[in-house]
């Protein structure tokens, strides 16, 4: 967590590796929402 806020504090704005992990972490909760319905309509 310091890691994380010592960089906000130098930078200003978000790394590129965090708006990476960002658009991933994204990508991998709305796949996975998309699955959960996929599956409910195959019930």
């Amino acid at each position: 967590i310091n890691t994380i806020e010592c960089k906000k504090d130098e930078g200003g704005l978000m790394p590129v590796s965090a708006w990476i992990m960002f658009c991933v972490g994204t990508l991998i909760l709305f796949g996975g929402i998309v699955y959960s319905i996929v599956m409910s309509f195959r019930r």
